[in-house]
């Protein structure tokens, strides 16, 4: 089996990476794009998950996430989380 990364966007396959510029719907809503869907899952409070969701690029949709990780109730790397990602995954692909 070939393997395969995508690191950064402008590299071969970096279009599959979260960080990738491409929209997908999750429960009636506009993510622009999947690392911003990510995020927003580890939360449970509206408002944060908003916020995220309104940012303009996936890295400050991270940064907005990082900054309440107070508030997080999805251990990063936990079972849940990658649960999480696999959902964002499947709804980019």
């Amino acid at each position: 089996m070939a393997v395969i990364s995508f690191t950064k966007v402008d590299l071969p396959y970096g279009w599959m990476g979260n960080m990738a510029p491409y929209p997908i719907e999750f429960e009636g809503k506009r993510w622009l794009t999947s690392e911003a869907l990510f995020q927003a899952m580890r939360f449970e409070d509206e408002e944060i998950k908003e916020m995220i969701r309104m940012q303009k690029s996936p890295m400050s949709a991270k940064m907005k996430a990082k900054a309440n990780k107070d508030k997080m109730v999805v251990v990063p790397m936990s079972d849940k989380d990658v649960e999480n990602m696999q959902t964002c995954l499947k709804l980019k692909f």
